[in-house]
């Protein structure tokens, strides 16, 4: 079996996660804010010509990244955009990087710094890449944030533009193209937003069928841990393939000193949509979290 090796290109602003030959993340650190802008489905036999379920910076949102964090509003500065007035998250540094045979993580730092140089904000993000525990083809990613203020607690204000993280798949599996968008209770979201929260969220589709394609299908699920603030939280979506698990669409959030710590599990797949297979993955991943 292959093993997980990170490979940090410091001159690009680059850290790449791989699996064997198979480069299942990219997180880009430099520029308005970090994100990460690739995620593999193992679609293909190939390595080279699997399909990330993400997207960065597509044509019609070019401020849209494939896992992001960002807020429209906070202390009167705009965290969403990228323009000359929008805020800035600086990466500060690489806190801890490890590789293993059976995973690869890394922690980070950065800090939220408003348009007149203030810092409001620091957070903390970890990430891990391992694979399913059912060994089915795929990856699972998880996802460990912290946002704590500086001097003072902040208000994520109500505003559509929000999301801790946000997510913006590829075009190939959103629902103008085709693709799927399924919650927990099997309801199929097909226009935005719901009204109904959700413990996870798949989006599915065709990725590729032409050879070496194992298969024509694959998409990616988001799940939400239950400590998580406001758990089960209510999901904003977009059918051209936007969504969060955490945001301030319904109402104000208020961030206290001590902080919000936020976990979420991506896992990526081939093939179609398996209702029983996540919510078993939900559990586990429950079940992780408590030993």
């Amino acid at each position: 079996m292959s093993s997980f090796q990170i490979v940090l290109i410091e001159k690009d602003g680059v850290l790449d996660i791989y699996d064997g030959p198979w480069n299942v993340l990219r997180y880009r650190y430099f520029g308005p804010k970090p994100y990460v802008s690739h995620l593999l489905a193992p679609n293909s036999a190939v390595p080279g010509l699997s399909k990330s379920v993400i997207q960065d910076s597509p044509a019609d949102h070019l401020h849209h990244h494939g896992i992001w964090w960002g807020q429209d509003e906070i202390k009167g500065t705009e965290f969403w955009l990228e323009n000359n007035t929008s805020g800035r998250i600086n990466h500060v540094e690489f806190d801890v990087i490890v590789t293993k045979e059976t995973y690869a993580s890394f922690a980070c730092v950065s800090t939220w710094e408003s348009n007149d140089g203030r810092v409001c904000a620091k957070d903390y993000r970890t990430f891990k890449v391992s694979r399913p525990s059912d060994q089915e083809p795929g990856w699972v990613l998880d996802i460990d944030y912290k946002i704590v203020p500086v001097e003072e607690p902040i208000t994520l204000m109500k505003v559509v533009d929000s999301g801790f993280p946000a997510f913006r798949v590829a075009d190939i599996i959103d629902v103008f193209d085709g693709g799927h968008l399924v919650d927990d209770n099997g309801i199929e979201f097909l226009f935005d937003p719901p009204t109904n929260s959700s413990k996870w969220m798949v989006a599915w589709g065709k990725i590729d069928g032409s050879p070496p394609a194992i298969s024509s299908y694959g998409g990616l699920a988001v799940l939400e841990h239950p400590s998580n603030p406001g758990y089960p939280n209510i999901w904003f979506t977009r059918p051209f393939g936007w969504f969060t698990p955490f945001g301030s669409q319904s109402g104000e959030r208020v961030v206290p000193l001590e902080g919000i710590n936020l976990k979420h599990r991506v896992v990526t797949f081939r093939g179609e949509h398996d209702h029983d297979r996540i919510d078993k993955q939900w559990n586990e991943f429950i079940l992780n979290e408590k030993q």
